[in-house]
């Protein structure tokens, strides 16, 4: 073999080749494989967020003396209307506020990490309540929860938040 100064050999070549060739299949599988585990943990920590905001629902709550805590039911999952008014009138009148509530953004951190909700309370005879945006994206969380209502008919909570 001669000294070949300064000029490559062609099993050089060959080898660079094959190693930024497994270099780029490396890259373009991580890349593929991590958005899709990035969506997933996206649709997890709306879900998440969308049972939080149902616990705090079907909890009893505090409405006294101008301190809130959302809760809507009087007993164990009996739906009290007073608190369902009280929600109501705060939901049309302060929806940042509820979304704070609702532990769906921070103090100070309106519209920055916000996230956005609707809920929907329906009885067996008719919607009871609406409340926050109605234009939800195609990713959003939809939890489904159900309580008895104080003349023993049956309530559904749809909770959206996205």
């Amino acid at each position: 073999m001669k000294n070949a100064k300064g000029q490559m050999l062609l099993e050089f070549v060959i080898a660079a080749l094959i190693f930024f060739g497994i270099l780029f299949f490396i890259i373009s599988l991580l890349n593929t494989n991590v958005s899709r585990y990035s969506l997933s943990a996206v649709a997890d920590s709306l879900e998440s967020k969308a049972v939080r905001v149902s616990e705090m629902l079907l909890s009893e709550g505090m409405w006294d003396n101008g301190t809130y805590s959302p809760g809507l039911v009087a007993g164990r999952n009996v739906i009290d209307y007073g608190k369902l008014g009280r929600f109501r009138e705060l939901c049309e009148n302060n929806y940042t506020y509820v979304q704070l509530l609702l532990g769906l953004t921070t103090q100070g951190m309106a519209g920055k990490n916000a996230k956005d909700f609707y809920i929907s309370i329906d009885d067996d005879r008719k919607n009871v309540m609406e409340c926050g945006g109605k234009q939800r994206p195609a990713t959003s969380a939809n939890i489904r929860r159900y309580a008895l209502s104080q003349n023993n008919t049956i309530v559904s909570l749809d909770i959206f938040v996205w």
